[in-house]
């Protein structure tokens, strides 16, 4: 689930890499457009538009970065349902909003409690602790009784010979070597399954821990990227007017085309790293 959840939210953090560079795109081959005109009438250097012509060109490449990329996850992605890799991934929802988590306390408690692995060393641990009782037990005195009847006959219906023999044998093993050994050898394997267990639930106190640390500061990434894609946004809208009425300057329109590509990226990269530190989360404390 945890494997399936990330790749996914890969794949929609590259599907929206690919709109924003797709836009920036357009933006940028409008503005080429603009500075050709411009260029014509003698009203900007050649050198703005060759500056314009680097910018588009390392935005398409970027678009064809992300769409290999996309398609790299789509594939791992139909391998871990099972189905051929070349099957089309189309994306059926975006990505959840942030919603209220659990403490770190809880989520450490949880953690605790309902760790798979966790649970697995605990089952272990018990299996471990049975296996001395019963290697201790048979190191324990024994007194059991033995009885045996006899008879001898050449006919099989007329026994002319018969007897009962009966004893009592003690066994008192707690001297036996190899017994002694098997005591030792399973509580040997006890204390190893004890230190596993301290050493699983520090590990997943741990990575609970990491996760819960990773969604709070996804929550926050998000939040101040969308508010910066809003100011970015802005700043090139007023760029690009001012390009377009002769007063702006090549530098500033190509630096708030820059910016708002690396806002947008970096909301979907904080969208994506939210959603899968959330499913660590889950992983972590079973919830």
């Amino acid at each position: 689930d945890f494997d399936v959840t990330a790749v996914y939210a890969n794949i929609v953090q590259l599907d929206r890499d690919i709109t924003a560079a797709q836009e920036s795109v357009n933006a940028l081959t409008e503005s080429r457009r603009v500075i050709s005109q411009m260029l014509d009438e003698g009203k900007v250097a050649r050198v703005d538009l060759l500056k314009v012509d680097t910018r588009l060109a390392d935005v398409q490449d970027s678009a064809i970065e992300f769409r290999n990329a996309r398609e790299i996850e789509a594939g791992q992605f139909n391998a871990l349902l099972g189905r051929p890799v070349d099957t089309p991934v189309a994306l059926e929802s975006d990505l959840p909003p942030p919603s209220t988590q659990p403490s770190l306390e809880q989520v450490s408690g949880l953690a605790h409690a309902g760790n798979l692995k966790s649970q697995m060393a605990k089952a272990e641990l018990s299996v471990a602790k049975r296996s001395v009782s019963v290697a201790k037990s048979a190191q324990k005195p024994l007194l059991s009784l033995a009885v045996d009847a006899t008879g001898q006959s050449t006919d099989p219906f007329n026994i002319y010979k018969g007897g009962v023999t009966g004893g009592v044998v003690f066994s008192f093993p707690v001297f036996d070597r190899t017994l002694t050994y098997q005591v030792q050898e399973a509580k040997s394997r006890e204390l190893e399954r004890m230190a596993d267990l301290k050493q699983v639930e520090l590990d997943s106190a741990q990575r609970s821990r990491s996760a819960y640390l990773q969604v709070k500061n996804s929550e926050e990434r998000i939040r101040a990227s969308e508010a910066s894609i809003g100011y970015a946004r802005e700043a090139l809208r007023i760029e690009q007017e001012k390009q377009r009425y002769g007063r702006g300057i090549i530098e500033n329109l190509l630096d708030a085309q820059a910016a708002l590509l690396t806002s947008e990226a970096r909301y979907y990269r904080a969208l994506a790293d939210y959603t899968t530190a959330n499913a660590a989360v889950t992983r972590e404390t079973g919830l």
